[in-house]
């Protein structure tokens, strides 16, 4: 399935960590590049709310 290509656990292999003690570096750019991009989108969504007191 093409799915698999856009969930975390597929990038993310723990026993390779656990096995070598490093995490590959696209992995790593590809989880530091989401983490950024979501983030930013969380809070410019929530500063956008229209909430009043």
């Amino acid at each position: 399935s093409d799915l698999k290509y856009i969930s975390f656990f597929y990038y993310y292999n723990p026993a390779q960590t656990l096995a070598h003690g490093k995490i590959d570096d696209l992995t790593f750019w590809v989880f530091i590049g989401l983490s950024i991009i979501f983030s930013s989108l969380a809070v410019l969504i929530f500063n956008r709310r229209d909430v009043t007191n």
